[in-house]
């Protein structure tokens, strides 16, 4: 079942709230941005809220957190923020100091999206043009999310009448044991990836695919976050925010042990962003405000610059190709 609800006004246009519910879950989704507001784990104890969000719009944007939003066309870092693809050099925003990150200034995390039901699916368009963003070709994406008992899922599809990029993701920052809660270095994190891709000082790869074996990166063996969480090689990034090399479809797993929830992360995107949040600096949140290590993310992602990088694939699309990638969640509660 999908309720629609008014949620806000911004930018001269009503702004709906989609709600799909299911006997274990529900999930609230914003037309704008396609930002997931909420989503509630039915437990023996109530409902719990395991996201982060906001109230409204304006705090939202004004957070600059990306918080549960849909990302495109490229997530992540491009370096320079240019790239060449054919014989064509591509000038891109640059918001993230000399780089370009998570599209540019408006990003589709700042869109509008066309929302229809189709059934127990919430499906979300958006026409983006030619030349949107700096990126050639009109790109046509659809995002189709589903409940189905305790599996929240996001299957990502698109094309484009130009070679292009596209490498899209959500946004969620989770926070098991509730999103009104404290810090997250007590959840326990396993991550089926054993490499990692180091960074520079400006947070793109270096272009390196290091093996996590004996590093703070290594969460092959499930452990808490916060357990190396003060190691040097975290301090410029102010926690994790590193893109992992995944090895298998079920990418990770997250439990807190204090509420009993816990989640399985499915993808068939070749690496994992994870990242604690080192930006979230007193943002005005849903019910309190945010700070670093208040809530994770997992984005499913191409390997960041990896247009630019030597031995990463990147994110074309082909004229006329059609293009699919699937996120799920899989919740459960002890």
């Amino acid at each position: 079942m999908i309720v629609k609800t008014k949620y806000d006004t911004a930018f001269g246009r009503d702004v709906f709230l989609y709600t799909m519910t299911s006997p274990s879950l529900e999930v609230g989704v914003t037309d704008f941005g396609g930002i997931v507001q909420f989503i509630r784990v039915h437990t023996p104890h109530g409902k719990k809220n395991v996201c982060l969000g906001f109230g409204t719009v304006s705090d939202y944007v004004k957070s600059g957190s990306y918080a549960g939003a849909l990302i495109g066309r490229v997530a992540n870092r491009i370096s320079g923020a240019e790239f060449t693809l054919g014989d064509k050099k591509y000038t891109l925003d640059r918001n993230d100091g000399g780089n370009c990150n998570h599209g540019g200034f408006e990003g589709y995390n700042k869109r509008f999206f066309e929302a229809e039901t189709d059934g127990d699916a919430l499906v979300l368009s958006l026409d983006s043009p030619d030349g949107d963003q700096g990126f050639p070709g009109r790109l046509l994406m659809r995002v189709r999310f589903e409940l189905n008992d305790n599996e929240f899922s996001a299957r990502f599809e698109a094309e484009s009448d130009r070679d292009t990029l596209w490498n899209p993701t959500c946004h969620i920052y989770f926070n098991l044991g509730g999103e009104e809660r404290g810090d997250i270095k007590d959840t326990v994190l396993g991550l089926r990836a054993d490499a990692y891709t180091p960074l520079s000082s400006e947070r793109v790869p270096t272009g390196e695919v290091r093996r996590v074996a004996g590093t703070p990166f290594d969460f092959l063996s499930p452990r808490r976050i916060g357990e190396r969480a003060d190691d040097k090689s975290l301090i410029f990034t102010g926690g994790y925010d590193h893109n992992f090399a995944l090895i298998s479809e079920h990418a990770a797993t997250a439990t807190c042990e204090r509420s009993g929830i816990s989640i399985d992360l499915y993808t068939d995107m070749p690496g994992l962003q994870f990242y604690t949040g080192g930006s979230l600096n007193g943002a005005e949140g849903r019910s309190r405000k945010y700070f670093p290590y208040d809530g994770f993310c997992l984005e499913p992602q191409y390997f960041p610059n990896a247009i630019n990088t030597r031995g990463f694939v990147p994110p074309v699309l082909p004229t006329g190709e059609k293009r699919e990638h699937f996120i799920r969640y899989v919740f459960n509660v002890k």
